[in-house]
């Protein structure tokens, strides 16, 4: 990963700009050329297609950050003033990573009760400090909840909700400041039909009639000499049936 790297060409190619304590994020667009006006951009959500090639730029706008994507087994660091180039692979999708979490959490059913009434008592602790005045009755409370429903019934539910919220996540692996712990992102991957599905509903259809906002922070701080990567893929690949869709500029 860190030797051969393969041509951007090969695959799509996203700009992120670490920012304390965000990660911004740029796709080149319909025309493939970044730093034009059908860019699109977001922030903390990283959306790429399985089992493609996906170049990643890297800079950093303040302080020494680190690209961090645990499930990917991906670490680089964003250093201030320079453009590093990365890539990765992901070869499953955040789909089948759900699946194979929540199959993983049934097969240890059995053992899950200490770790479903952990959460119900921190949910109901945090119900009960919102209370005005508060309550101090904790475990009453968390016995009359059990008494209501057992444990044994709440596991399933316990189960899907976990799966339902699991995400492959970006974090920040170098210390960069008082909300370091705060600066964590979400990688979404798609199968590749539903990635320009949601890159063409992103380009079309967010805050301008296309494109993103002009004023996003990773448009007005990425240095327009460092845009002479295109992303070739990108380019090529947008469907033609998809085009055919926009409703015409004005």
């Amino acid at each position: 990963m860190k030797i051969r790297k393969p041509a951007p060409r090969e695959g799509l190619v996203v700009q992120v700009l670490a920012k304390q304590f965000e990660w911004n994020i740029r796709y080149a667009g319909p025309d493939g050329r970044f730093g034009t006006g059908d860019d699109v951009t977001m922030t903390n959500g990283l959306h790429v297609p399985v089992d493609t090639k996906v170049t990643v730029l890297l800079r950093s706008q303040d302080v020494l950050h680190s690209f961090f994507l645990p499930n990917i087994r991906l670490k680089q660091d964003t250093v201030p003033g320079l453009t590093i180039s990365q890539w990765f692979e992901a070869t499953k999708t955040t789909e089948a990573g759900r699946a194979e979490f929540r199959a993983r959490l049934e097969a240890d059913r059995a053992n899950l009760g200490p770790r479903v009434e952990a959460d119900l008592r921190e949910e109901i602790r945090l119900r009960l400090a919102k209370e005005r005045p508060p309550s101090a009755d904790l475990d009453g409370e968390v016995a009359k909840a059990f008494a209501e429903r057992p444990i044994g019934q709440r596991v399933g539910d316990w189960i899907e909700a976990k799966a339902k919220a699991f995400d492959f996540e970006i974090a920040c692996a170098e210390l960069c400041g008082i909300g370091h712990t705060t600066m964590r992102g979400t990688l979404v991957v798609h199968g590749k039909d539903d990635f320009f599905r949601w890159l063409d509903g992103a380009y079309v259809k967010e805050v301008h009639e296309y494109g993103t906002d002009p004023n996003a922070l990773i448009n007005k701080h990425w240095p327009a000499d460092q845009n002479g990567i295109e992303d070739e893929w990108l380019r090529a690949g947008w469907p033609a049936d998809l085009k055919a869709k926009w409703p015409e500029r004005k």
